[in-house]
């Protein structure tokens, strides 16, 4: 590592610039498509459900304000947080409160809107067509 310091020494750019070049890129950060789409994969074969952070089944239920695993009974709170984040990866950057209920397994449209508003992910729309995306 000192050897590699050493011998690049000269700045090429500067804190400022290193700065505002890193916005820029960071602003112009668009998905080219779906990993589904890149690597041929069916989305019908993608798992749907909160999968249980202790057993890693797909096996996690939303009761009384908590996931609740029906195999290892593993409780936990922020659960959906894993399933939505795998989703903004592999399938798109955004989503709105019916692909969150069907990706969740969760009944309630009203449950599902307060658990994406609770994650303050940005959002767009009116509320019945309101579209949330990752960060």
């Amino acid at each position: 590592i000192e050897d590699f310091l050493a011998r690049y020494k000269k700045e090429i750019l500067s804190g400022k610039e290193h700065k505002k070049l890193s916005k820029l890129l960071a602003k112009n950060d668009v998905p080219i498509g779906s990993h589904l789409d890149q690597f041929k994969i069916d989305p019908s074969q993608y798992l749907t459900g909160v999968q249980c952070p202790t057993c890693s089944l797909y096996a996690m239920e939303r009761y009384s304000g908590t996931w609740n695993c029906k195999h290892c009974d593993t409780i936990s709170k922020d659960a959906h947080k894993q399933a939505l984040e795998d989703y903004f990866l592999l399938i798109s950057p955004t989503i709105t409160n019916k692909q969150f209920r069907v990706l969740t397994h969760i009944d309630s449209p009203k449950l599902a809107t307060k658990l994406l508003v609770n994650l303050n992910l940005p959002s767009q729309g009116t509320t019945k067509n309101r579209i949330y995306t990752s960060t």
